[in-house]
């Protein structure tokens, strides 16, 4: 059984609500509906951004718990030759000393949150891991809002708070 309860079930729903909600940006279509129009390219690209993200959640929660912390170091590896063959060798020699002052601990963020991914995904139920982690976008706003001072819509905040209700209810 997946969740023990009907209120796991829920949290599941909320928080996929939430997601769409705290992936909203700008003012909302009503109040300016020729900001918020979809061309065929950009519908397409989502669809395939979430068939890539929940293959990679699928893929990752399949991996055997014997792996240990290998599919981490290759997915690195992995991930920087596909940079070096997009970008090019001379990647690594160009950039000012401050794009590397950025880049070292961004690297090393994201490292951690991958590590942190993976084992969230070894050790979870898939259905509530993958929530949990497509959650991320209230985090990135909680951020601009504290560092950047950037507003919040009202949609947003309805998601931000869906997203606290579908934590509590999904840990039923």
């Amino acid at each position: 059984m997946l969740f023990r309860s009907l209120a796991g079930w829920g949290g599941v729903l909320l928080g996929m609500a939430a997601i769409v909600l705290v992936g909203l940006h700008g003012e909302e279509s009503a109040a300016q509906p020729n900001r918020t129009r979809f061309a065929g390219k950009v519908v397409l690209l989502t669809v395939l951004t979430g068939v890539g993200f929940a293959l990679s959640y699928v893929l990752t929660h399949a991996i055997p718990a014997d792996a240990g912390m290998w599919p981490v170091l290759v997915a690195r590896v992995v991930g920087w030759l596909v940079i070096l063959l997009v970008l090019g060798p001379g990647m690594l020699r160009g950039g000012s000393k401050e794009l590397w002052l950025y880049a070292v601990p961004i690297g090393a963020l994201d490292a951690l949150a991958g590590t942190a991914m993976y084992l969230t995904l070894q050790q979870s139920q898939l259905s509530t891991a993958t929530v949990l982690i497509s959650l991320y976008p209230v985090f990135t706003i909680l951020m601009a809002l504290l560092v950047l001072r950037e507003r919040l819509t009202w949609l947003q905040g309805l998601g931000i708070g869906l997203s606290v209700l579908a934590v509590m209810l999904m840990s039923f």
